[in-house]
C-alpha cells in the first residue's frame, strides 16, 4: 500500500491523503474508471454545467429549443431568416397562416386533393413567375407570370390541348396549324379560312335549316338586300325572286320517271317559240296568235286557185330516220308533207331553207307553218263553195226553161 502524495507530517493541512491499493479488486475498478475518464472526460467537460435539465443549444448540437416551433424557428427553417437547400420535399397538409407577406405552399387546402401556391403580396403586385436559367445561372430564358388580378403571361404556347375561360393581350394571331385563323379581325379570319367576300369556298356539301331557308346573291357587290333570292316556298318546291338562266332543262318521264339523255332549251324570236334539243334545233312551238294588235300591213290574199295548190300537195306516209345528234327514228308511220315540196308550192306554209345550217354546220330543219295550210285550205272550201254555186245557178236555169 502506498500514500500519493507523500506524506509530510500529521501537521501539514495542504493536502489530502488517499489510499490506493496497488493490486486487487479495488485497483481493478480504478482502472476502468480511469479509462472511461480518458475516453469521454472530454466530450463531458465540453458540456461545461450543462446536464440534461437544460435546453442543449445549437453550438453544443442541439436545437436550442423544447418544442418544434421553436426548434424549427432556433435552425433556421421557421420565420423566413435562412436560405434552405434541400433534395426534396412534400407536402401533406393546407397551407396555413398565410396572413403574413410571403409565399406559402401546401396540398389539400380546397379539399379536392390539390396543391395549393398562395403569394401574399404585401405592399407588392404579388403574382407568380417561373423561368429557366443555364447551368450557371448567367442566362435565363422567358419568364412566365401569372398577376395578381389573374392575367397568364407566356412566351408561347406548343401545346395539344388549352382550356381556358380567355386569353387577354394575345398580340400574335394563332395560326392556322395551331388551331386558330391566323388573323386578329372577322374579315382577315374569314379570309384566311378562305370564306372572304372576294373569295370562293368550296364545300363537300352545306345543309340550311329554318322555317324558310333561303340563299342571297348580290350582283357587282350590292349593298342591298339581295339581288336574287333563292328560297324555299314549301316542303317540295324551291322560288326563285330573279330570272333563271338555266344551261338547259333536263326532265323526266313523268313526275316518277326517269330522266331521259336530252337536255332542252327555247327561244323566243319576237314572233315565234324555237325549240332546240340540246344543240339542235328542232323547230317552234305552234302558237296560233291572231290579235289584230300585234299585226300590221294587212291584206286579202290573193292567188290564182287556192285548189291548185291543194292539190299540188304531195301527200306521203313516211317514218322517220337517224339523222343528227338528236333525231331518232322508232319506226312509226306518219301522214304529211315533205317541207321543201310544200315550200315550193306555197312560200308562206313552210320555214327554214332546205338543208339548212347554222355557222357551225347545226342542221336548221324545215318546218311546216300550220295556218298557211289550213287557209289553203280555207280558201279552197271557198272556192269549190263558189263552183258549187255556179253550178246551182246554171241547175236553176235549166230547170226554168
Amino acid at each position: 500500500m502506498s500514500i500519493s502524495p507523500n506524506y509530510q507530517g500529521a501537521t501539514n493541512g495542504a493536502g489530502g491523503y488517499a489510499l490506493a491499493p496497488l493490486q486487487g479488486y479495488v485497483k481493478e475498478s480504478a482502472d476502468r474508471l480511469r479509462a472511461l475518464v480518458l475516453q469521454y472526460g472530454d466530450k463531458l467537460a465540453a458540456l461545461g454545467t450543462t446536464g440534461n435539465y437544460d435546453i442543449l443549444p445549437l453550438a453544443k448540437g442541439g436545437t436550442g429549443a423544447s418544442d418544434v416551433a421553436g426548434a424549427l424557428t432556433s435552425i433556421g427553417l421557421k420565420g423566413g431568416s435562412n436560405d434552405l437547400l434541400i433534395k426534396s420535399i412534400g407536402f401533406r397538409g393546407a397551407p396555413v397562416a398565410y396572413n403574413v407577406q410571403g409565399l406559402y405552399m401546401g396540398w389539400n387546402g380546397n379539399g379536392d386533393g390539390g396543391a395549393n401556391y398562395i403569394c401574399n403580396r404585401g405592399g407588392g403586385l404579388g403574382g407568380h413567375a417561373w423561368w429557366s436559367v443555364n447551368s450557371d445561372n448567367t442566362a435565363a430564358g422567358p419568364v412566365m407570370t401569372y398577376s395578381y388580378s389573374g392575367l397568364l403571361t407566356v412566351n408561347q404556347v406548343s401545346t395539344t390541348v388549352v382550356s381556358t375561360n380567355q386569353i387577354n393581350g394575345l398580340t400574335t394571331a394563332l395560326t392556322i396549324a395551331q388551331g386558330g385563323t391566323g388573323a386578329n379581325s372577322q374579315a382577315g379570319a374569314q379570309n384566311a379560312l378562305g370564306l372572304g367576300v372576294a373569295q370562293t369556298p368550296q364545300f363537300a356539301g352545306i345543309e340550311l335549316s329554318a322555317a324558310a331557308p333561303y340563299i342571297d346573291w348580290h350582283y357587282a357587290n350590292s349593298t342591298a338586300d339581295y339581288s336574287v333570292r333563292m328560297q324555299i316556298d314549301s316542303a317540295s318546291s324551291m322560288g326563285v325572286s330573279g330570272d333563271w338562266g338555266a344551261r338547259a332543262y333536263w326532265c323526266k318521264l313523268g313526275l316518277n320517271g326517269a330522266r331521259g339523255s336530252n337536255r332542252f332549251n327555247m327561244n323566243w324570236t319576237g314572233s315565234a317559240m324555237d325549240l332546240y334539243v340540246d344543240a339542235s334545233y328542232v323547230g317552234s312551238l305552234s302558237l296560233f296568235t291572231s290579235d289584230y294588235r300585234i299585226k300590221k300591213l294587212i291584206k286579202d290574199v290573193a292567188v290564182p286557185s287556192f285548189l291548185d295548190r291543194i292539190d299540188a300537195y304531195r301527200i306521203v306516209n313516211f317514218q322517220k330516220r337517224i339523222f343528227g345528234a338528236v333525231f331518232r327514228g322508232d319506226g312509226t308511220t306518219y301522214q304529211g308533207l315533205i317541207a321543201h315540196e310544200a315550200q315550193a308550192v306555197n312560200p308562206l306554209a313552210v320555214s327554214g331553207e332546205k338543208d339548212g345550217a347554222d355557222a357551225d354546220g347545226n342542221p336548221i330543219i324545215q318546218q311546216l307553218e300550220p295556218m298557211a295550210l289550213i287557209t289553203d285550205l280555207m280558201g279552197a272550201v271557198k272556192e269549190l263553195r263558189a263552183e258549187l254555186r255556179e253550178i246551182q245557178a246554171q241547175l236553176m236555169s235549166v230547170g226554168s226553161s
